[in-house]
């Protein structure tokens, strides 16, 4: 959890800051930079919430939630929208803070003025390739039960297509590369 005077020592800087409501998303505060940032004044971003200033293009924002809503916080890229509009990539950083009156979260959003267009999608694929990561790593646990069930079914007696079957399930679950699919008789597949 963040320190609420760290909060409020970065309201008062020249990084844009929003304070909002961490169950439904509303904007309770922002600061100057903020307001500038999303080209809204303080009303009309204490008029909405993240959702509304949020990118609906971006397929991050889901994963991010969920991040933040378990662990408390969050941190990476994600796009935005402007009052205006326009989608804009920004780095990311939202914390839950506890205060006298509840729950609050501050989120830190610092525009990537780096990318150029050309470069988002290598950035798409490589936040795609690792939630991808990250979801095998998280079904690793239920994959490794499922061989362990299917080399108890198996009997070693039972013959070929049964070992072949079992080699390979120590091979999609071996480190490293997945391998080819291995050629059937014959040399199809």
């Amino acid at each position: 959890m963040a320190d609420i005077a760290a909060v409020a020592a970065l309201m008062q800087s020249a990084v844009p800051v929003l304070v909002t409501d961490p169950v439904g998303g509303t904007v309770v505060d922002a600061n100057l930079a903020a307001c500038s940032l999303f080209g809204l004044t303080l009303d009309e971003l204490l008029a909405v919430d993240c959702l509304t200033l949020r990118d609906p293009k971006d397929h991050r924002w889901a994963h991010a939630l969920v991040e933040r809503a378990r662990t408390g916080a969050f941190h990476g890229e994600l796009c935005w929208r402007r009052g205006d509009g326009s989608a804009f990539p920004a780095d990311v950083s939202c914390s839950v803070i506890k205060t006298e009156g509840g729950m609050l979260s501050a989120i830190v959003v610092r525009p990537r003025s780096d990318r150029s267009p050309a470069r988002q999608p290598l950035a798409d694929i490589a936040d795609q390739a690792r939630l991808v990561r990250h979801r095998m790593l998280a079904n690793a646990a239920a994959l490794q039960q499922v061989a362990d069930e299917l080399a108890a079914m198996l009997d070693p007696r039972a013959g070929e297509p049964y070992r072949r079957l079992a080699a390979l399930a120590g091979e999609l679950l071996a480190p490293g590369p997945l391998p080819l699919w291995p050629e059937a008789p014959g040399g199809s597949r």
